[in-house]
C-alpha cells in the first residue's frame, strides 16, 4: 500500500491487512482494494467483533452496506 501524508495508515486485526483512512473525506481503503465509504463506515462502528464475513462479501460482489428497515 503506498502512503500519502494526507491519509491515517493502521492495521487492523479485525480485517488482518492495512487500511488507510483519508481524514479529509472520511474513505477508508483496504489494503485487498475494498474501500468503505463514510456512510459505510458509520453503520459498522457500532458493531462489536465486526464479522470477517461481511467484509468478505462486500468484496466479493464490490457490494454496498446499507441500514436495513426495522
Amino acid at each position: 500500500m503506498e502512503q500519502n501524508s494526507a491519509w491515517n495508515y493502521k492495521f487492523s486485526s479485525t480485517l488482518n491487512q492495512k487500511i488507510a483512512l483519508n481524514p479529509s473525506t472520511g474513505w477508508i481503503y483496504c489494503q485487498d482494494g475494498t474501500a468503505y465509504s463514510p456512510e459505510e463506515y458509520k453503520l459498522i462502528t457500532g458493531i462489536k467483533n465486526f464479522p470477517i464475513q461481511i467484509h468478505m462479501i462486500k468484496k466479493i460482489f464490490k457490494g454496498t452496506i446499507i441500514k436495513t428497515p426495522q
